[in-house]
């Protein structure tokens, strides 16, 4: 039987495959109907827009400019020894090259917030990849490398 206007969808869904690869169950037929329709869609929720207030309390507050100790302030070839998301960390690093007789400083982008602790600069990109591997054999410190480093 047939109501004037309605519509009616038959779906067949698909088998249900165990781990093994063996079929567990066959093919189930669902009939949904204008009636069972209205059935699913009033479980479903509306969408809602947020409120403008609420969309600006979810933006993050900007980021707030860190203070560091020992900064680079001109553009060249560094050594870069590592980089960090946190000052503190960069920091830390800078005190053990400190220690070692490695005069290091703190780079930061604003592209990416990592602190970047360097030697430098170096006249060329040659001159800091010699003073990278001589860093390595003063202090221990394993996977410098040149980097170009500029303040923004």
């Amino acid at each position: 039987m047939s109501t004037p206007g309605a519509s009616s969808v038959f779906l067949t869904l698909p088998k249900t495959v165990a781990t093994t690869g063996s079929t567990v169950s066959t093919a189930k037929s669902l009939l949904i109907t204008s009636a069972t329709r209205s059935v699913f869609s009033s479980q479903i929720p509306a969408p809602s827009t947020p409120s403008p207030a609420k969309v600006a309390a979810d933006v993050p507050a900007a980021v707030k400019p860190v203070k560091i100790s020992h900064p680079c302030q001109q553009a060249g070839w560094y050594v870069q020894l590592g980089a960090f998301g946190k000052v503190s960390m960069a920091e830390q690093l800078l005190q053990e090259m400190n220690k070692v007789g490695v005069k290091a400083c703190v780079g930061t982008l604003s592209v990416n917030h990592l602190f970047r602790v360097l030697v430098g600069p170096q006249s060329s990109k040659s001159e800091a990849g010699s003073v990278a591997t001589g860093i390595g054999k003063k202090s221990g410190q394993k996977g410098a490398y040149p980097q170009y480093w500029a303040p923004e």
